[in-house]
């Protein structure tokens, strides 16, 4: 994927990814696309909403129809934080689902905090 991110505000930012997949079992290749919307709304939660997916030829419908989803993220420091997400799988039978999701950072030593680095919230 090629990622690139725009900050709106101090508390906002857009992200856009591309990147190509080649299904072997098919072989058929796809663009692959990604675009999302980050708010943090007070200093520890954060709102994201999610479109993504692929495009090409297919001879299932639901293969190339985009997904979304959006959640809520607690992130009360920089090395942990929890997301709850509702949102509609990319393949398989096209459910619902919610997600209920961790993240543990181990930070390198001696490095800058990850949103110096990076530019995240």
């Amino acid at each position: 994927m090629v990622p690139a991110t725009f900050r709106l505000t101090e508390n906002m930012r857009l992200n856009f990814n591309g990147g190509w997949l080649w299904d072997r079992s098919v072989d058929r290749h796809y663009l692959t696309y990604g675009i999302g919307f980050d708010w943090k709304f007070t200093k520890t939660l954060q709102w994201t909403i999610e479109a993504f997916g692929q495009a090409g030829q297919s001879d299932t419908p639901g293969v190339i129809q985009p997904r979304f989803q959006t959640g809520v993220r607690y992130r009360p420091n920089e090395i942990f934080s929890v997301d709850l997400i509702y949102g509609r799988n990319i393949s398989g039978e096209n459910a619902n689902w919610i997600t209920l999701g961790t993240t543990i950072r181990f930070p390198a030593p001696g490095a800058k905090p990850e949103h110096h680095r990076t530019g995240h919230l």
